[in-house]
């Protein structure tokens, strides 16, 4: 699945009941989720004994004080109650009010649609740049299980309070978005009360979609790949020097039976990450020396694409769409890692534009046609990363890929954290998966046009496999298998889904799901 392309308008998939998305419906341009990037104040105001809150008052903590950095795990021992939003990770929080807060950069502030959904224990305000747009003030274990509280803002309507079926929230905002949002830096606040007793502790998972081709710095994209734990990593390692020089691995790169490896997402180090991420993507680390990262994209038309790459790295990079370089960034140094990220704009027909819209410049950036690099059907992107031979010299990267084409309205979008869909070919689709998160066992759906080998695995979090769900020739039609993970610990697994047509035709999706 391709993170940051959630459902904003149109028709959307409850969460009840698994579906297969209406591919020629376009995906949200610009998502927000909770996530590690996020930052805590470090002001906590008294909270009480009783379930009862009227809010904060709008009073919020100076911004200067959000210097703490988030905690994404349960804050108990015991297994994870509150369920997340698709794509959002669970922030924990503390005893008493606490506050967190996320920045954000339109270019344009006009014709916005904006949908938030939230779970959290126990109550929660949202404000944007300042002004209250909803509330969670009810005390009750619906606040933290799907379906998330949900609200939709459409461009000259009322607000859809309780949209696709969501729960309702206490309080939404009657302004018009547009009047709150702004060109440039915007910031999310987000208030979350728990009693005040030491023992209680909760968490939020936030998602906001904003909708409109103005929303973002890019025209809407039809697909976005972006760096996540979906991503394999080479067993392979190129020894490095300790000198900032480097030309690059020259083409010279691992088969891709050798990327074998789950990555692992976030920083490296303890503290503050100091690298920058592109929106929407999250950190993948690096150790020292020359590394190597794989992701499969799938597309039904190659022609006529419009293809932005955005990348911060440390230290440097080249990126190789289907063995072909592309673009690198050799210099050493601070702006490698810093916002803004290096950002070029491929549009067909056109010079590649290196540095767009204010952006970092790539060193290199190829002077071919994307359409004679791409290819119909699954498409690699490897990422290089070279940091320093020293043991101590680890890193990371933030990437993502979006590419923009009328050309690809069969590319299939991800849905939700309880199905994701992908296209092989025009009615091929694999659906995975419902529910998630999951108690014991979860369900796994998918349809073939045709005859196909279909490898289905779940691992857990170091890459060891632990299931081996499917595994054979299948004849075309739709199947449904369930994965009982009885006996197995709570807590994230990777399924692993491989479908091989006889046509030639694969696709690799890795979905990431939740045991209770």
């Amino acid at each position: 699945p391709w993170s940051g392309a959630g459902k904003c308008g149109g028709k959307s998939i409850p969460y009840t009941q698994p579906a297969v998305l209406d591919p020629s419906e376009k995906p949200c341009d610009f998502s927000i989720v909770s996530d590690a990037s996020w930052m805590q104040s470090t002001i906590v105001d008294k909270s009480s004994l009783s379930g009862k809150w009227s809010g904060t008052g709008g009073v919020l903590p100076a911004t200067a004080t959000y210097t703490s950095p988030v905690v994404n795990t349960w804050p108990y021992a015991t297994a994870q109650t509150i369920q997340e939003v698709d794509g959002a990770l669970l922030i924990a929080t503390s005893n008493n009010i606490t506050y967190f807060r996320k920045e954000f950069t339109l270019t344009s502030a006009k014709d916005l649609d904006v949908r938030l959904r939230m779970t959290v224990d126990d109550q929660a305000e949202i404000f944007v740049n300042g002004q209250r747009v909803a509330f969670i003030n009810s005390f009750t274990r619906n606040n933290w299980i799907l379906p998330a509280h949900d609200v939709k803002f459409d461009k000259g309507m009322n607000p859809d309070n309780g949209f696709n079926t969501g729960d309702l929230y206490d309080f939404v905002t009657p302004m018009d978005l547009d009047n709150i949002l702004q060109s440039g830096t915007n910031e999310i606040v987000i208030a979350i009360r728990n009693l005040s007793k030491t023992s209680d502790k909760g968490g939020f998972s936030f998602r906001m979609d904003v909708d409109s081709c103005d929303a973002v710095n890019n025209p809407a994209c039809d697909l976005t790949s972006v760096s996540d734990a979906s991503w394999w990593k080479s067993n392979v390692t190129t020894t490095s020097t300790n000198s900032g020089k480097w030309t690059g691995v020259m083409g010279m790169l691992p088969a891709d039976t050798t990327f074998n490896m789950m990555v692992t997402t976030g920083w490296p180090y303890a503290g503050v990450p100091t690298i920058d991420t592109v929106t929407g993507t999250e950190l993948i680390a690096t150790t020292n020396n020359i590394t190597y990262f794989r992701k499969v994209i799938n597309l039904t038309d190659k022609d006529d694409l419009n293809t932005r790459i955005r990348m911060t790295v440390d230290d440097q990079a080249e990126v190789y769409i289907n063995r072909k370089k592309v673009a690198n960034i050799t210099s050493f140094g601070k702006a490698n890692w810093s916002a803004p990220a290096h950002d070029v704009l491929f549009e067909e027909g056109q010079n590649p534009q290196n540095g767009y819209m204010g952006g970092d410049m790539y060193n290199y950036v190829t002077s071919m046609d994307l359409d004679d690099v791409f290819i119909s059907g699954a498409n690699e992107v490897i990422v290089v990363v070279r940091n320093l031979r020293k043991s101590n010299d680890k890193g990371a990267f933030s990437f993502r890929l979006d590419i923009d084409s009328c050309g690809m309205k069969k590319q299939g979008i991800s849905a939700g954290a309880e199905q994701s869909t992908t296209v092989i070919n025009e009615n091929s689709l694999v659906l995975v998966n419902y529910p998630n998160p999951f108690r014991t066992s979860t369900s796994i759906g998918y349809t073939l046009v045709e005859d196909a080998k279909v490898s289905i695995t779940a691992y857990d979090v170091t890459g060891k496999p632990v299931a081996s769900i499917v595994d054979g020739q299948q004849m075309a039609g739709t199947y449904t298998t369930d994965w009982n993970a009885e006996g197995l610990g709570s807590g994230m697994y990777l399924i692993k889904v491989l479908i091989e047509t006889n046509t030639g035709e694969s696709i690799l999706e890795v979905r990431k799901v939740r045991k209770l």
